[in-house]
């Protein structure tokens, strides 16, 4: 059984209404924790051998209390929708931004829950986020971010700290709740100090 820590950094006065179906795990008891807290930001590092497992509780937990907006960095929307439905998350509080399948197919269908994006690039994708945000209006409402080396890819890791600052910027403003998970050594220290910075609180999986 994994074991969980937590770092808080600058948690904020007062709390958001949380409803819905609450988890049992460390992980989730943790991430509910921050949430009542008023946690915007919240940073989850985790091996690589508890990735699949955080990953799965994560979603099946955020779209048990609202309505989750999740950029996917490295999956089609397709295979994301098969995983999440046999790991039992609602997919019907799922809006997907893909980043995957445009660069592979132009025959992307038809699908009112998903985004299509051309490529990583952090323009693209800002503009992307900020369009699937008109599209939830559930309270709590989440951005769930699956990665972000992938973004240093294509872009410089300065472009990438660039668009997070921006991005976590807007999330404050428009009232979401951030839940970013990275892998251990996904980034730099540099930069994941940097990135750290940013969030209002770490939750590692040890």
């Amino acid at each position: 059984m994994c074991r969980f820590t937590i770092t808080g950094i600058w948690p904020q006065a007062g709390g958001i209404p949380v409803t819905g179906t609450v988890g049992h795990s460390p992980l989730e008891r943790k991430l509910l924790e921050e949430i009542k807290k008023g946690s915007d930001v919240i940073l989850i590092r985790t091996p690589p051998s508890s990735y699949f497992d955080s990953f799965e509780r994560l979603i099946r937990f955020l779209t048990a209390m609202g309505k989750v907006v999740y950029v996917s960095l490295n999956k089609p929307c397709s295979s994301l929708k098969k995983h999440l439905k046999r790991a039992g998350a609602d997919l019907d509080n799922l809006v997907f931004i893909d980043v995957v399948t445009r660069q592979f197919s132009n025959n992307v269908g038809s699908d009112n829950s998903c985004i299509y994006v051309e490529s990583p690039n952090p323009i693209q994708l800002t503009v992307s986020i900020e369009k699937a945000m008109e599209l939830v209006n559930s309270t709590p409402r989440f951005i769930y971010i699956d990665s972000l080396s992938t973004i240093s890819l294509y872009k410089s890791s300065d472009s990438l700290m660039k668009f997070l600052r921006q991005l976590t910027g807007k999330i404050r403003f428009k009232g979401f709740i951030a839940v970013i998970l990275v892998l251990d050594n996904e980034l730099d220290p540099v930069y994941f100090a940097q990135a750290s910075l940013m969030c209002d609180a770490i939750i590692e999986v040890i």
